[in-house]
């Protein structure tokens, strides 16, 4: 099975701008319910 393949097919962003774009809206949209640990991880994780 080829894995590059498989992610490349599963993944939901066209594009890296894209999916900085849903983090950030999705930090403004649940920040007050995130803690600072957690605003400050999600965009390490999504590298």
């Amino acid at each position: 099975m080829n894995y590059v393949s498989l992610a490349i097919k599963h993944q939901p962003f066209k594009t890296k701008e894209e999916m900085n774009q849903a983090i950030i809206s999705h930090i403004v949209e649940h920040g007050g319910h995130l803690s600072a640990t957690d605003i400050e991880m999600i965009p390490l994780l999504s590298r």
